[in-house]
C-alpha cells in the first residue's frame, strides 16, 4: 500500500506515525461495513491551516479500496482528530492526549452504542470508526455535505436546528437511564453506571487541574476592572458557576455536550430546518440539561434577542424532547421533564450562561485572520486553551471595536443579572 501526504506527495512516514496499515485497513472495513475490503492506497490531508479547533490537529484520511468481485475501485473518507494538548497542572502520571482521545471515543462509541438501544431519532453526532492512542477517526461530515457556519448570532433557523439536535441528544440519556433503572430494579444514572467517566475538565477551581479556570477568571476580572466593574464580584460569580455544573438533586441531569459554540456544530441544508450535527465531545459532562441550552444561547444570541425569543426557542427544544422520548417509549415509563421544569432550571441556573459568555467571547470573537495566521503557532494556541490571554485580549480590543463591545456586553450582563 502506498502511504502519501497531499502536502508533498511523497511516500513518507507522516501517516505511519499516526495510523498503521492494519489500523487503516480496520477503518476501511468499518466505513464500508465489509470485512473483506482491500486497501490499495491512502492519503492524509492536513487541515491545520483551517483552524478547526484549539486542542489538536485535524486531517482528512482518503482511502482507495476495492471490494471482492467489484470491477471498480472505491474512494472512501474519514475525519482524523489528533489530540495534542499541553495543559499545565494536569496530572503528569496521565497521558493527557490519550485521556482526551479516550473521552471522545467513550462518548461516540460506548455511550452512543447504549443510546442506540433505546432511541431511534434523527442523527445528532458523527459516526465513530476507530480510536488509536491519540487519534479519533470518525465520519467525514464535509464529504456528506455538512459545513460549519462561522457566525449565526440571532439566526432562528440555525438556532432551532441546534436545539433540535440537543434535544435528541438529551433524550438519549433519559431513555437509556430509564432502561438501565428498570434492569437494575432501582434508579441509576449514567454518572453512577460509568464511574470515573464524567470527570469535569473545565470548571475546576481548586487543585492541580484548576489552572485553566484560574486563567479565565483572572482575565475576566481584569476586563471587569477595565470597564469599571467590581472584579471581586466577578470572582464570586465564577466560583458559584463551578457548583452549577455538578449533578443536581433538583434539576434533570443528562449527558451534556459541554462546549456548544459555532465551531463545534456542522450543518446540512434541508428544508424547512437545517440538519445539525454536534461535534467535539471532549469536555462532555453529566449535569443539568439546561446548562447546555444556556451555554448555547448565551454564546450565540444577544441579550435583546433572548428577551424576545428565548421562551419560544425553549418551547421548541422541549417539543422535540417530548416527541423523541414518546416515539421511543413503548411502555410509557419515562418521566419526561415538563416545560415548567425546563423554564425553572433556566431561571435557577442562569448564572452559568452569563459566565460562559464572559469566558468564550474573548476567543469566539477574535479576528479569524489572526487565528489563521497563528494556526501552527504552538505557543499561541497553548495560551488560547490554558494560558494567559490578558495581553492578547486587550491588544485586540484596541484595534477591534466590535470585539471590545461584545466582551463589555458579556461582562455588563454578568454583573447586572448574575446576582
Amino acid at each position: 500500500m502506498k502511504m502519501s501526504s497531499s502536502n508533498d506527495g511523497k511516500q513518507l512516514d507522516h501517516i505511519k506515525n499516526i495510523l498503521t496499515f492494519d489500523e487503516i485497513t480496520e477503518i476501511a472495513k468499518n466505513i464500508t461495513n465489509d470485512k473483506s475490503v482491500q486497501v490499495l492506497n491512502c492519503n492524509l490531508n492536513d487541515l491545520t491551516n483551517e483552524k478547526l479547533g484549539f486542542t489538536g490537529t485535524h486531517h482528512i484520511l482518503t482511502i482507495i479500496v476495492q471490494k471482492p468481485n467489484a470491477k471498480k475501485r472505491e474512494t472512501i473518507s474519514a475525519f482524523v482528530k489528533i489530540a495534542s494538548l499541553d495543559l499545565e497542572g494536569f496530572d503528569e502520571s496521565i497521558d493527557i492526549n490519550s485521556f482526551i482521545t479516550g473521552r471522545e471515543s467513550f462518548l461516540l462509541n460506548t455511550l452512543v452504542s447504549q443510546f442506540e438501544k433505546d432511541c431511534k431519532s434523527e442523527k445528532w453526532c458523527p459516526i465513530h470508526y476507530y480510536t488509536s492512542k491519540n487519534a479519533v477517526i470518525m465520519e467525514n461530515l464535509k464529504w456528506h455535505g455538512y459545513r460549519i457556519i462561522e457566525e449565526f448570532i440571532d439566526d432562528q433557523k440555525v438556532l432551532k436546528s441546534v436545539l433540535a439536535s440537543l434535544a435528541r441528544f438529551h433524550s438519549c440519556s433519559i431513555l437509556t437511564e430509564t432502561r438501565m433503572s428498570q434492569e437494575m430494579k432501582r434508579p441509576i444514572s449514567l454518572n453512577e453506571h460509568y464511574k470515573d467517566k464524567f470527570q469535569e475538565l473545565v470548571f475546576i477551581k481548586t487543585g492541580e487541574a484548576s489552572s485553566w479556570f484560574e486563567s479565565v477568571t483572572k482575565l475576566t476580572c481584569a476586563l471587569a476592572e477595565h470597564f469599571g466593574f467590581d472584579s471581586v464580584k466577578v470572582r464570586e460569580l465564577f466560583d458559584r458557576a463551578c457548583d452549577i455544573i455538578k449533578p443536581s438533586e433538583i434539576h434533570r441531569n443528562v449527558v451534556c455536550h459541554g462546549d456548544i459554540h459555532s465551531k463545534n456544530l456542522m450543518f446540512a441544508d434541508n428544508s424547512p430546518l437545517l440538519k445539525c450535527i454536534l461535534i467535539d465531545f471532549q469536555t462532555y459532562r453529566y449535569a443539568p440539561m439546561v446548562t447546555d441550552i444556556l451555554e448555547f444561547l448565551h454564546n450565540n444570541t444577544t441579550s435583546k434577542f433572548r428577551e424576545e425569543h428565548e421562551a419560544s426557542l425553549v418551547e421548541f427544544y422541549h417539543s422535540i424532547l417530548v416527541d423523541t422520548i414518546k416515539s421511543n417509549d413503548s411502555t410509557n415509563n419515562v418521566k419526561i421533564p415538563s416545560l415548567e421544569d425546563i423554564f425553572t432550571g433556566m431561571k435557577d441556573l442562569r448564572l452559568f450562561g452569563l459566565v460562559i459568555a464572559c469566558i468564550y467571547y474573548p476567543i469566539l470573537f477574535l479576528d479569524p485572520e489572526l487565528l489563521k495566521k497563528h494556526a501552527r503557532d504552538a505557543e499561541f494556541n497553548k495560551n488560547l486553551v490554558s494560558g494567559d490571554r490578558i495581553e492578547l485580549t486587550f491588544s485586540q480590543m484596541e484595534v477591534n471595536p466590535f470585539y471590545k463591545s461584545k466582551i463589555e456586553e458579556a461582562i455588563r450582563e454578568l454583573i447586572e443579572k448574575g446576582a
